[in-house]
């Protein structure tokens, strides 16, 4: 009888099966940029606001912000990436526009919802002017009985500061309507509406009764958020940030979101909307 073998051959096991990896996560939010745009004035201008992989904050005239609004709905529904906040400003075009300014500057050093915690603070240092030739149509401030009389007058000149006050602007006098200058963070004084307004008196005494470190001019498309077309406009801002960064890093609570994880110290995060987390910030 033939010998047979004790040897048992057993069959190669299956290859494992092939296990896709998982799906890259995205990055946390304070990873990403956080880009600053402008109030847009179209469709074209909105989706180049939200346009790219990082979170967006889009700053809106708060008169027009109906408008503006719908514009980066819109814009937002059409992009890939959906993480836009929206800020309204009270401030002028021109004061938007330093506001924009400062938050891209922010937007360099600081974490996002760092940026959108500090805009208030930014904002309410900025001030704006416009010297007009009429207020019969100006909103805010209100102006007097008299000033709307003296409207009808076509050399009268005032100068007026939103949120503030309406004053009697005389081209010859030597009296500054602005007072003396206060004391405190320096800051430069943008200048909008007429060729060589940066050199002429009228923003001369302006800037001195100011105390603005310097003038600078820009550039702005045409508005009539003062009620009329101004003869000039003004925007006095911070040159230095630092002094209202730490300010309010000494003053507020900042908190983690558990939603973008982020640092914020606004109830309710104002980068993603999340509730924050009741716990101190190391």
């Amino acid at each position: 009888m033939a010998a047979t073998s004790s040897a048992m051959h057993h069959a190669a096991p299956p290859p494992a099966p092939t296990v896709p990896p998982p799906p890259a996560q995205a990055p946390p939010l304070q990873d990403l940029p956080l880009r600053i745009a402008g109030p847009p004035a179209s469709i074209d201008e909105a989706l180049r606001s939200v346009a790219g992989s990082g979170p967006a904050l889009v700053i809106v005239d708060e008169r027009e912000a109906t408008a503006q609004e719908q514009l980066v709905s819109h814009a937002r529904a059409a992009s890939t990436f959906s993480d836009v906040t929206i800020h309204r400003s009270r401030l002028s075009p021109l004061g938007v526009s330093a506001l924009v300014q400062a938050a891209r500057s922010l937007a360099e050093e600081l974490p996002a919802a760092r940026v959108h915690d500090l805009l208030p603070r930014i904002e309410t240092s900025i001030r704006c002017f416009a010297v007009l030739s009429t207020v019969s149509k100006l909103r805010d401030p209100n102006p007097s009985l008299l000033q709307h009389m003296r409207s009808w007058w076509p050399t009268t000149r005032f100068l007026v500061e939103a949120g503030g006050t309406v004053h009697r602007f005389r081209p010859q006098s030597t009296t500054d309507p602005l007072g003396s200058p206060s004391a405190g963070t320096p800051s430069v004084l943008l200048v909008a509406g007429e060729d060589g307004a940066v050199q002429n008196e009228r923003t001369g005494r302006i800037v001195r009764g100011l105390g603005a470190a310097s003038a600078m001019a820009k550039q702005i498309p045409a508005h009539t958020w003062w009620g009329t077309k101004p003869i000039a406009e003004y925007c006095l801002a911070p040159l230095d940030l630092h002094g209202i960064i730490t300010g309010h890093s000494a003053e507020a609570r900042h908190w983690h979101c558990p939603w973008c994880r982020e640092s914020t110290s606004a109830h309710p995060c104002r980068l993603c909307g999340g509730q924050t987390e009741q716990e101190d910030t190391p």
